[in-house]
C-alpha cells in the first residue's frame, strides 16, 4: 500500500463526511492519523534499510485512540432515540495492499433513559455514575463491535471477521459483559474508509445518499475495492466452486 493513498483516504473522510463528523475528530483526529502515517513510514523505511544492524521493521500506519476517537455528531434512526457513534482503531501496512494489522472498533453511544438504565439488571453504581455531574462521558456504550484481523499465533476463527462485544474500557459502563467470548462471524477486510461508510449507511442515511454521490468518493470506493476485497470475495468463490466448506477455507485454526 502507498502511504500517500493513505494519507488521501483520510483526507478525503474530513471532506465528504464533514457534516456527521464530530468537529474534534476534523481538527485534530484525522490530522493527527494522517500525520502518523507519515512517522510510521519513516520509521518502517529506516528498520527496512537497518535489517543487518538488527533492526526489525514494525508495520506503519495510523492509530486512533479510545480517549479520543473518531466520533460522528448524534443521529437520531427511526425510532426517535438519538445515538451517536465513535471509531477508535490501529490499522497498519507493510508493502502489501491488505492491512498487516486490521483492529477497529465501533461504540454506539446513548445517554436516552430507557436505553442507559435498567434497575432489574443494573448496579446501583451504575446508577450513581451516570447521574454524577463530574462525569466526563454521556449516557453509556450500549452496544459495541470490532472488525478484526486475526492474529494466528493467538487465536482461531475466520482470518477476517466481526464480533460483537470484546474488551470495554470501564468509563464506557457497556450493557455487554467483557468476558462473553461470542462468535466471530467471518467478515470482508475493512479499514477506516470502507469502515465509514458502514456507519454512514446505517446511522445517516440520507446524508449517505448524497455522499455517495460525490465522484471523489465513488473513485476512492472502488480504488478500496479493488485492492482489499477482490482476492478475497475471487477466494471465496473459488471455494465455493470446488464444493469446500466456506467457513473452514476463511479460518484460522
Amino acid at each position: 500500500m502507498d502511504p500517500e493513498r493513505v494519507k488521501t483516504s483520510l483526507e478525503l473522510l474530513r471532506k465528504v463526511y464533514r457534516r456527521i463528523l464530530d468537529n474534534a475528530t476534523l481538527a485534530i483526529v484525522l490530522p493527527n492519523a494522517i500525520a502518523s502515517v507519515d512517522t510510521t513510514r519513516q520509521r518502517y523505511e529506516y528498520a527496512v534499510r537497518n535489517r543487518t544492524r538488527g533492526f526489525t521493521p514494525e508495520p506503519w500506519g495510523y492509530t486512533i485512540s479510545h480517549d479520543q476517537p473518531l466520533q460522528f455528531v448524534p443521529s437520531r434512526p427511526p425510532n426517535g432515540i438519538e445515538m451517536q457513534v465513535d471509531i477508535y482503531c490501529d490499522v497498519r501496512w507493510t508493502d502489501d495492499n491488505i492491512p498487516a494489522k486490521q483492529d477497529i472498533k465501533v461504540r454506539i453511544w446513548s445517554d436516552h433513559g430507557e436505553t442507559i438504565f435498567d434497575p432489574n439488571r443494573d448496579a446501583l453504581h451504575v446508577f450513581e455514575q451516570l447521574a454524577d455531574p463530574a462525569r466526563t462521558y454521556r449516557g453509556r456504550v450500549i452496544s459495541r463491535f470490532h472488525f478484526d484481523k486475526a492474529d494466528p499465533n493467538q487465536k482461531h476463527g475466520p482470518e477476517y471477521h466481526i464480533q460483537f462485544g470484546g474488551k470495554a474500557e470501564e468509563y464506557e459502563l457497556c450493557w455487554h459483559p467483557n468476558r462473553i467470548n461470542v462468535p466471530r462471524l467471518d467478515y470482508r477486510p475493512m479499514e477506516l474508509f470502507l469502515a465509514c461508510q458502514v456507519i454512514a449507511a446505517n446511522f445517516f442515511w440520507n446524508e449517505y445518499l448524497e455522499i455517495r454521490e460525490k465522484r471523489e468518493w465513488r473513485e476512492e470506493l472502488i480504488l478500496y475495492q479493488d485492492l482489499l476485497l477482490e482476492d478475497h470475495y475471487e477466494n471465496c468463490l473459488t471455494l465455493i466452486r470446488n464444493h469446500e466448506s466456506l467457513l473452514d477455507g476463511l479460518w484460522i485454526a
